[in-house]
Protein backbone atom coordinates (compact mmCIF):
# COMPACT_ATOMS: atom_id res chain seq x y z
CA UNK A 1 0.00 0.00 0.00
CA UNK A 2 2.85 2.40 0.81
CA UNK A 3 4.42 1.75 -2.60
CA UNK A 4 1.23 2.65 -4.47
CA UNK A 5 0.43 5.67 -2.29
CA UNK A 6 3.92 7.13 -2.64
CA UNK A 7 3.89 6.53 -6.38
CA UNK A 8 0.73 8.62 -6.57
CA UNK A 9 1.65 11.35 -4.06
CA UNK A 10 5.25 11.93 -5.18
CA UNK A 11 4.55 12.48 -8.88
CA UNK A 12 4.16 16.21 -8.30
CA UNK A 13 7.69 16.65 -6.89
CA UNK A 14 10.04 14.08 -8.41
CA UNK A 15 13.31 15.32 -6.86
CA UNK A 16 11.92 14.75 -3.36
CA UNK A 17 10.00 11.55 -4.16
CA UNK A 18 12.43 9.28 -2.31
CA UNK A 19 12.15 11.37 0.85
CA UNK A 20 8.35 11.43 0.54
CA UNK A 21 8.46 7.65 0.38
CA UNK A 22 10.64 7.27 3.46
CA UNK A 23 8.52 9.77 5.40
CA UNK A 24 5.25 8.12 4.41
CA UNK A 25 6.60 4.66 5.24
CA UNK A 26 7.83 5.87 8.63
CA UNK A 27 4.50 7.56 9.31
CA UNK A 28 2.51 4.41 8.56
CA UNK A 29 4.92 2.38 10.70
CA UNK A 30 4.52 4.86 13.57
CA UNK A 31 0.73 4.66 13.32
CA UNK A 32 0.92 0.87 13.38
CA UNK A 33 3.27 0.88 16.36
CA UNK A 34 0.96 3.28 18.19
CA UNK A 35 -2.03 1.03 17.56
CA UNK A 36 -0.07 -2.02 18.71
CA UNK A 37 1.07 -0.25 21.88
CA UNK A 38 -2.46 0.94 22.64
CA UNK A 39 -3.90 -2.53 22.20
CA UNK A 40 -1.40 -4.08 24.61
CA UNK A 41 -0.33 -6.89 22.28
CA UNK A 42 2.90 -8.67 23.18
CA UNK A 43 5.90 -7.78 21.02
CA UNK A 44 6.55 -10.08 18.08
CA UNK A 45 9.46 -9.82 15.63
CA UNK A 46 6.98 -10.03 12.79
CA UNK A 47 5.74 -6.55 13.75
CA UNK A 48 9.25 -5.12 13.45
CA UNK A 49 9.81 -6.80 10.08
CA UNK A 50 6.42 -5.59 8.85
CA UNK A 51 7.11 -1.99 9.83
CA UNK A 52 10.58 -2.07 8.27
CA UNK A 53 8.92 -3.38 5.12
CA UNK A 54 6.57 -0.39 5.11
CA UNK A 55 9.47 2.04 5.18
CA UNK A 56 11.27 0.06 2.48
CA UNK A 57 8.15 -0.07 0.30
CA UNK A 58 7.71 3.69 0.64
CA UNK A 59 11.32 4.32 -0.32
CA UNK A 60 11.01 1.94 -3.26
CA UNK A 61 7.88 3.72 -4.45
CA UNK A 62 9.73 7.02 -4.31
CA UNK A 63 12.69 5.57 -6.17
CA UNK A 64 10.42 4.31 -8.95
CA UNK A 65 8.90 7.77 -9.36
CA UNK A 66 12.34 9.39 -9.69
CA UNK A 67 13.33 7.13 -12.61
CA UNK A 68 13.04 8.82 -15.99
CA UNK A 69 10.16 7.62 -18.13
CA UNK A 70 11.09 5.21 -20.90
CA UNK A 71 9.60 5.93 -24.30
CA UNK A 72 8.74 3.00 -26.54
CA UNK A 73 10.05 3.35 -30.08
Amino acid sequence: MCFVLVSWVARSDRPLALWYGVILGALTAAIDLGLLAASGVAFEWLFAVSNAGRVLAGALGGAVVTRPAQVAH
